[in-house]
């Protein structure tokens, strides 16, 4: 079975195992996405931390890898727009 495929199981049967793969395949991709958002790369660290601590109390079963990407990148956003909203002066 490919790591991907590993991966998508591990994530359908709730294993602690896949969240360490998710750290470990997209934490740097992730950071670097919320890098482009943000002011500096130790909030866009936090930001990809505190989105992969949201998913630990998450169900989470996707059909193929895209769709896994896509709920990442989407998260890492949500969290830098909820970021925005609360730190804003207005």
């Amino acid at each position: 079975m490919e790591q991907c495929d590993l991966l998508l199981e591990y994530l359908r049967q709730q294993k602690e195992k896949a969240y360490e793969l998710l750290y470990h395949d997209y934490y740097v991709p992730l950071v670097l996405f919320a890098g482009k958002y943000v002011e500096n790369e130790e909030v866009a660290k936090d930001i990809v931390q505190e989105f992969f601590i949201s998913l630990l109390d998450k169900e989470m079963v996707f059909n193929n890898r895209i769709a896994l990407k896509v709920y990442l990148y989407t998260g890492v956003i949500s969290v830098t727009r909820i970021r925005r909203i609360l730190t804003s002066d207005g």
